[in-house]
């Protein structure tokens, strides 16, 4: 929610949405777990991709999403950044 409202001010086009996490590798195949992404307009994924560092979302549904299940807190304003970058470039 802070993120999001961060980003809120910059009036990009995007919303918080309920999420599911996919448990990767062979440990637990199938097993999901809910979570929480920012969801933003699908240009956005190749821009986030293209940055340094890279940020990779997912493309579901027509919209970009960012699953911050995995993203630790002390990296939140590298995210903002990131996202505000690829604003910039839209």
């Amino acid at each position: 929610e802070r993120l999001a409202t961060d980003l809120a001010g910059d009036e990009l086009d995007l919303h918080v949405v309920a999420s599911v996490a996919a448990v990767g590798g062979g440990g637990a195949p199938g097993l999901e777990l809910p979570s929480v992404a920012i969801s933003l307009p699908p240009g956005y994924a190749a821009l986030l991709r293209s940055q340094q560092p890279a940020v990779v979302g997912r493309l579901e549904r027509g919209r970009c999403l960012l699953d911050l299940r995995s993203v630790p807190e002390e990296d939140d304003d590298l995210l903002l950044q990131a996202v505000r970058a690829a604003e910039v470039a839209v």
